[in-house]
């Protein structure tokens, strides 16, 4: 979706993102890769798109400011990363992400893998960017057992009943497709 809206878009860059675009561009040539404008221009545009975020309720403004962009709750790329080769899925599956905050998690895995996600949080509006809806949407259009795997981050110690989540979680994956949860343990 963001490479499609970097082909047809011909605005200029801020100088942010244009210093940004020739980093990428200076790094590709020191390092011996090929550079992809179209793909570096698409990546610039979806950070841009998740820096127009609506501002949520104060707890997620918050959390924001503890955590970084993105997150409602502990973990950064790398902690993403780590938890997310526990499934040991395929190279390009369909992953769910459950407890998707404001994109963080989703932003780390889209750079660190090449699998197909979505996401479901607790917000109020969706998140096109990053193809994350909240909750109530997703009752109303779910996709049951179309994911090959799942990671929840911090949402079980939230619902009133757990069960009941590792249910909603079970009917987004495919039978017997691994679902990890990260969760606070008392």
């Amino acid at each position: 979706m963001a490479i499609e809206a970097a082909e047809t878009n011909d605005e200029p860059l801020d100088w942010r993102r244009r210093l940004a675009l020739e980093s990428r561009r200076f790094n590709a040539w020191w390092e011996g890769y090929a550079f992809d404008a179209v793909a570096e221009r698409a990546c610039l545009a979806e950070d841009a798109l998740a820096e127009r975020i609506p501002s949520g309720p104060p707890e997620q403004e918050i959390a924001l400011s503890i955590w970084g962009e993105g997150r409602l709750d502990p973990g950064d790329p790398a902690w993403t990363m780590r938890h997310a080769r526990t499934l040991g899925v395929s190279l390009k599956a369909r992953v769910v992400i459950i407890g998707a905050g404001l994109g963080g998690p989703v932003r780390d895995l889209k750079r660190g893998t090449r699998w197909k996600l979505s996401g479901y949080s607790r917000i109020a509006d969706p998140i096109k960017a990053f193809d994350i809806i909240p909750y109530d949407a997703a009752l109303s259009r779910l996709n049951r057992a179309s994911a090959d795997g799942g990671l929840s981050f911090f949402e079980l110690h939230r619902d009133g009943d757990p069960g009941m989540m590792a249910l909603f979680a079970a009917e987004l994956v495919k039978p017997g497709a691994p679902f990890a949860f990260v969760d606070f343990t008392t």
